[in-house]
């Protein structure tokens, strides 16, 4: 009586040479298993490379292919389409590490383009793309873009917010740039290691950075022209870093310092312009770094040190008719900073 089917094939199983087939087959197939998992490696067998996709070349192809298309929506002249352009381009951001800053400069030269027609439309995808960037450079962000170079040199930021950022890296330009029409909110802003440009910019609107912390790097709003509305510098901490204000023009807007720290920051209105409008050092507090008044003119601006207090640090303010014109308060915090700069001017200037 023939053996049952199931008998032959445990026969056959049993033979040593399709034993020692099976495991090189089995062999092979977890080869190239690991060689498809490898994704972009090029040391795969001689089979393996024959069957095995170029997943790598693929997806930075595809990465390429992606930005391209959400650049030519980004920059064209439909809404509808440079949205879609927009938010592609942001999430290519994301998903794309190596061309990060290549997709942020894209996103900053839409920000730089002159206004077609400052319709609604226009103003709500400006402020879209701002707000893209600030939500990414928060602590709190998922996926960062701490680092990356910002420039937006020239730019005009109508209503835009980016409350909350942090400026840890990289460079941020917003030299030249206009701020205008609605209130533009840098509010709770930490500059902490950026290079932040200011450079030339006008503001002739109400900017806030109330709470924000410099706390290192570079800001320089050296050049910078207030000219109208108020900038609100509330309640700032000037820890470390150099803050330039050298060359600054205040020439009727308000400036407001109010309840703001100065404890370890070298803050500099070196050949500053008080021009017009009101500047109020209200309240603020001296107690260590360096704080430079030096050449600074001061004509019809109304500037106020009302409750200052100072503590330790070095202020320094220019000899001569500028600085007796300058209220009793700043008189005698100029004259106590002279008497406490031979204990605190070894400490805390450069």
């Amino acid at each position: 009586m023939p053996a049952p089917r199931g008998g032959a094939l445990v026969d056959l199983l049993r033979r040593p040479a399709l034993v020692v087939g099976l495991r090189l087959l089995g062999d092979h197939l977890a080869d190239l298993r690991r060689a498809w998992s490898r994704r972009g490696e090029r040391t795969l067998s001689a089979t393996g490379a024959a069957l095995a996709p170029r997943s790598f070349d693929y997806s930075r192809q595809h990465f390429h292919d992606r930005h391209a298309m959400a650049a030519e929506l980004l920059h064209g002249t439909d809404y509808v389409r440079a949205m879609v352009g927009l938010h592609e381009m942001a999430r290519l951001a994301d998903e794309w590490p190596d061309g990060r800053q290549a997709c942020v400069d894209e996103i900053c030269a839409h920000l730089r383009r002159p206004a077609r027609s400052w319709s609604a439309a226009d103003r709500v995808l400006r402020r879209q793309a701002v707000a893209l960037l600030a939500a990414r450079l928060r602590p709190q962000a998922k996926i960062s873009w701490q680092g990356c170079d910002l420039d937006l040199q020239g730019a005009v930021l109508d209503g835009c917010s980016f409350v909350g950022a942090r400026f840890s890296a990289g460079r941020v330009d917003f030299g030249g740039a206009e701020f205008s029409g609605d209130p533009v909110y840098f509010t709770d802003v930490e500059f902490a290691g950026a290079v932040v440009s200011f450079v030339g910019a006008r503001f002739a609107s109400r900017v806030e950075f109330t709470g924000a912390v410099f706390g290192g790097g570079v800001v320089d709003f050296g050049g910078a022209k207030f000219a109208d509305g108020t900038t609100d510098l509330s309640f700032t901490i000037f820890r470390r870093g150099i803050v330039e204000f050298t060359g600054a023009v205040f020439g009727g807007a308000r400036v407001d310092f109010f309840g703001a720290r100065f404890c370890g920051a070298q803050v500099v209105f070196q050949q500053a312009r008080f021009a017009a409008g009101a500047v109020r050092f209200t309240g603020v507090r001296l107690s260590g770094g360096r704080l430079s008044f030096r050449g600074m003119s001061l004509t019809a601006c109304a500037v106020d040190f009302a409750n200052a207090s100072h503590t330790g640090g070095v202020v320094v303010f220019s000899p001569g008719p500028i600085s007796d014109a300058l209220p009793s308060a700043g008189r005698s915090w100029r004259r106590r900073s002279r008497a406490q700069a031979g204990t605190t001017k070894s400490q805390n200037a450069p």
